[in-house]
């Protein structure tokens, strides 16, 4: 209520309605009213990007009525020349940096204005960011030990029963000494797979049950050919798996034949036994070393998988390529570079999104199965190409929405309102928080407001502004920024860009700081939500096309160095 009030209180006095007082005397002499001071900055341009993270401060003011007192940027006093004249250097930081000025004069007269500047370093549209994000695939996610198409050992049980492994024997020939052995086929009815980290190295053990074996051998001495089978009640394969850069490389493979057994056409039973015997260690080293690297090739082609390239919004695409696989006894740790390209559009010259300093997070103690962290400079470039394929702007709402956005009527003089448009005409930058209870802070600039009335009037107005903003995830597991419009935590500053001559500019920022805050408490309107895209079992086999994996029962917090990090699981979509 007392907003309101404040609303009203502050609209009348916008209209500078002169009150009507007697004519006590012909002879009065007439008070002009006093002529405010004009602010007028010339640097830096509104929308203005500065690379090389420097600028100035470069305008002037021109006194009105009454001579000037002072000129504060924010809230710090600005050198005035004597004819109203300044040109001071800014200390900017990256990203966001919100210019609040205000012109005082002697007689209470003041002017205004607010605008911002993108400072840099910066990351060229599209730059690839060297490891910004880092995942790792705790124990559970890696084998929880059911048959759930939620972790690397259940998928390789399915694509191993489901794929024709014969094609890794088949045609392959195998010295046993007295003869060369080709399988002809390979068949078995069920198969087992654990895997388990440890430092350095991935532990695996996978055992096929009931194996069947056709095969033709050729006798070494004298080339007489034969048809035969071969039967295992078990095959158990175990083997390291070890990182080498972004690949997997298996090692260390040892087969061990169970319950082996032979027929060959044209051999008594008693040679048969004999064959069996002189032939199975040769079998388990052939079929270890060929089969290490099939598995070897699964693993690798499961972490592959996380090399996504996806258009996360309309014109924006994703790019996310492996760069370094570690294993320990938490888990698989992974290194990515990313980058976020904005698709077909043309962005100004010196734009790009912000490049900060800032050490990654320490690998976690926690046991969560999946476990991401990402470079703020990622999640910049994110909103960067948000911005540069206008996701962020052309809004438009009636009077009457934007009655119920802003929590007030919008009455005169800057209604009544026919339409407003808003608009985000610089890409937002994430700061850390200044508020315990926000997870960041988020910068705006030049977010553009223009109210045309029911008369036909139009004024256009600039908000900067610095709020906390809580982000989570939706029941969708989308993330969604909740805005801070608690006034004493925003920094705002307004710029009036058209106006009536009529009208105090000064007086009509300051409505426009009033209904800002309820505006960012209903920002979930404009801005748009972001779903983490899924993992694409298709890329590991065939077998698994239309399977994927999405992030799921996810929490989210910030480091001091501006990491967001990422807490919960993958479960099948």
């Amino acid at each position: 209520m007392r907003t309101v009030t404040l609303i009203a209180l502050l609209l009348a006095a916008c209209s500078r309605e002169p009150e009507a007082t007697p004519d006590t005397t012909a002879d009065a002499p007439v008070v002009e009213a006093p002529v405010e001071p004009v602010l007028v900055v010339s640097s830096p341009a509104r929308m203005a990007f500065a690379p090389d993270g420097a600028a100035s401060l470069v305008g002037s003011v021109v006194a009105g009525s009454s001579p000037l007192t002072q000129l504060t940027l924010n809230g710090e006093a600005v050198p005035l020349g004597a004819d109203g004249a300044f040109d001071t250097a800014l200390a900017l930081e990256p990203g966001i940096n919100i210019l609040s000025l205000r012109a005082e004069d002697e007689g209470s007269g003041r002017a205004v204005d607010g605008r911002a500047v993108y400072a840099g370093p910066l990351h060229d549209p599209g730059a690839s960011l060297p490891a910004a994000v880092r995942m790792q695939l705790g124990p559970e996610l890696l084998d929880d030990d059911d048959a759930d198409l939620d972790d690397v050992a259940a998928i390789a049980e399915l694509v191993m029963l489901e794929a024709d492994l014969s094609t890794a024997f088949v045609g392959l020939p195998i010295d046993a000494g007295f003869a060369t052995i080709t399988p002809q086929s390979l068949s078995f009815d069920d198969v087992s797979v654990d895997i388990v980290p440890l430092d350095g190295e991935l532990a695996a053990a996978i055992v096929l049950h009931d194996v069947w074996m056709d095969f033709e051998a050729e006798d070494n001495y004298i080339g007489l050919n034969v048809d035969g089978s071969a039967w295992l009640d078990s095959m158990t394969l175990s083997l390291s798996l070890a990182a080498e850069g972004s690949d997997i490389a298996a090692t260390d493979a040892q087969a061990s034949l169970e319950g082996y057994g032979l027929e060959v056409d044209w051999v008594p039973g008693w040679l048969e036994d004999d064959l069996a015997g002189w032939t199975q260690e040769t079998l388990e080293t052939e079929i270890a070393a060929t089969a290490q690297d099939t598995v070897a090739e699964l693993v690798g082609e499961y972490i592959g998988a996380f090399a996504i390239e996806a258009e996360i919004l309309d014109g924006v695409e994703l790019s996310v390529s492996l760069a370094e696989v570690a294993s320990d006894a938490d888990g698989l740790r992974l290194e990515l570079d990313a980058s976020v390209s904005v698709l077909g559009t043309s962005l100004p010259t010196d734009a790009g999104s912000a490049a900060t300093d800032g050490a990654a997070p320490a690998w976690p103690a926690s046991a969560s199965p999946f476990w991401v962290a990402a470079d703020d400079d990622l999640v910049n470039q994110i909103m960067f190409a948000m911005w540069g394929a206008g996701a962020l702007s052309g809004f438009s709402y009636s009077g009457a929405e934007l009655t119920a956005l802003s929590g007030a009527e919008i009455v005169p003089p800057l209604g009544p309102v026919s339409d407003v448009s808003l608009g985000i005409e610089m890409p937002p930058s994430l700061h850390p928080p200044t508020a315990d209870d926000m997870s960041i802070d988020l910068r705006l600039g030049e977010w553009t407001m223009v109210f045309t009335r029911e008369d036909g009037e139009v004024l256009s107005f600039s908000v900067n502004a610095r709020t906390g903003a809580q982000v989570s995830f939706t029941d969708d597991d989308e993330i969604a920024f909740a805005m801070d419009n608690r006034p004493a935590n925003m920094a705002i500053a307004v710029g009036v860009t058209s106006h009536p001559d009529s009208l105090d500019p000064g007086d009509l920022a300051a409505l426009i700081k009033l209904m800002v805050p309820p505006l960012f408490g209903n920002a979930s309107s404009f801005l748009p939500s972001l779903a983490l895209p899924p993992l694409d079992l298709g890329l590991v086999s065939p077998s698994l096309e239309g399977v994927a994996l999405a992030p799921a029962d996810l929490s989210l917090s910030l480091t001091d160095e501006t990491w967001l990090v990422l807490d919960g699981r993958l479960l099948p979509q």
